[in-house]
């Protein structure tokens, strides 16, 4: 059973240098997998910023009991 959320190799270019893993995303798998890198990059810091919020919460919870 094949999900397909990201579609393998969808042009089949081949790139004749070594390109960053945004650039040979964006050749390889077209312009969909680019973007979904831009979004994690654009929220990864507000998640973590998150995520201590809750750890420092949770810190207080259990120190009061």
């Amino acid at each position: 059973m094949s999900r397909e959320i990201i579609p393998p190799f969808t042009t089949g270019i081949v790139a004749p240098w070594t390109p960053s893993p945004a650039l040979s995303s964006l050749l390889v798998e077209g312009w969909q997998t680019a973007l979904r890198l831009l979004f994690i990059v654009i929220y990864y810091p507000f998640s973590k910023k998150y995520n201590n919020i809750l750890l420092e919460q949770a810190a207080e919870i259990k120190n009061e009991n």
